[in-house]
């Protein structure tokens, strides 16, 4: 197995996995949110997105306005979270420690969620990393940069305000996104994907404001499987051996050094 990221420079990190669509969810809520509540995941919310879905009438298309329902499952100091809809479960936490701890904390969960509503197929399983690169006072940010994701600041002087660039990569089922976001000045920034609402992060993420980069490792595998705990072992470390890869592809050796020191 490949060395795991150390928690330095890790900001939040999803696990997930999707599923057959379940509409009777909201039957089973006071279950699962009681089983929730006995480990630790009290605080409850019922979060409302709004979106748009694309149907065909005929030979016209259009948008129509869709709503998901998402409930939520908070630890005590709002550092960790299950997301639960009719089609997938979501494990986010930014308190990353190690692999091994945050892989037993979501099959925790899932095993919570799956006891209640029997879960037997799987059609997505996936894995995200999202770490910031932070400088000490007098460095450069392209200091901690491989020199791809370096050069184009290098190029450009020092007034952009940011640069990103983006590479999909696929090996056998796994897919992978891994994006990096470089900014000269800034202070805490997330992918454009990534709702943080009430989260608590860190305090030097938050506080820190200067220098950094953003890198945003995405893995995952789209495929239907029987819903197995050694199954899903498997494919996770799959995907984080993967997701080490390209992380110590976009950032130098000083920066390896530090995220583990």
């Amino acid at each position: 197995m490949i060395m795991p990221i150390n928690n330095k420079s890790v900001l939040l990190t999803i696990a997930e996995i999707r599923f057959n669509s379940i509409l009777n969810i909201p039957e089973y809520l006071p279950a699962i949110q009681d089983s929730f509540r006995m480990a630790h995941y009290p605080d409850f919310s019922h979060i409302r997105n709004q979106g748009f879905q694309l149907a065909q009438s005929g030979p016209n298309k259009s948008l129509m306005p869709t709503t998901m329902d998402i409930y939520q499952f908070s630890n005590y100091n709002k550092s960790s979270h299950f997301r639960l809809n009719s089609q997938c479960l979501t494990y986010q936490s930014s308190n990353y420690k190690d692999f091994e701890t945050f892989l037993t904390l979501f099959l925790e969960g899932l095993f919570i969620v799956n006891k209640i509503l029997n879960i037997q197929l799987t059609e997505r399983v996936g894995l995200r990393f999202i770490d910031r690169l932070m400088i000490k006072k007098g460095e450069s940010i392209q200091k901690y940069l491989a020199p791809q994701e370096s050069s184009l600041f290098e190029k450009l002087g020092g007034n952009s305000t940011y640069t990103f660039s983006e590479v999909k990569h696929q090996i056998k089922d796994i897919h992978l996104f891994n994006r990096v976001k470089v900014f000269q000045n800034s202070p805490l920034d997330f992918p454009n994907d990534i709702e943080p609402g009430d989260m608590v992060f860190k305090e030097r993420f938050v506080t820190y404001k200067g220098p950094s980069a953003i890198i945003d490792t995405d893995a995952f595998i789209q495929k239907r499987s029987k819903l197995t705990l050694q199954a899903m072992k498997t494919n996770f470390y799959e995907l984080h051996d993967l997701i080490i890869v390209a992380f110590e592809a976009s950032v130098s050796d000083i920066a390896k050094k530090v995220s583990r020191s």
